[in-house]
């Protein structure tokens, strides 16, 4: 799963990410430089985002998604394929 840092979010003490994990979510990973913590969020795409989902670019911002849950590394690298 690749995660890209919109420009305002780089260099900053707490960067957060994102990552489109097939049609149906977006992962948020945010990483704490301060303490080296890391926690994931997902969110659910639904039809009616479909329009900005189509043409979104990690990189230009924040996706315009309200609702995340917390998930653990595990359950990212499932959604990824990569589950131990």
């Amino acid at each position: 799963m690749l995660f890209e840092t919109p420009r305002e979010n780089q260099g900053q003490i707490i960067e957060v990410a994102y990552a489109c994990a097939g049609a149906d979510y977006m992962i948020k990973r945010v990483h704490d430089r301060s303490d080296r913590t890391t926690s994931y969020y997902r969110a659910t795409i639904t039809e009616s985002d479909w329009e900005w989902y189509e043409t979104y670019e990690p990189c230009n911002g924040e996706p315009p998604l309200r609702e995340w849950t917390e998930i653990d590394e595990a359950t990212v690298r499932r959604m990824d394929g990569d589950a131990e």
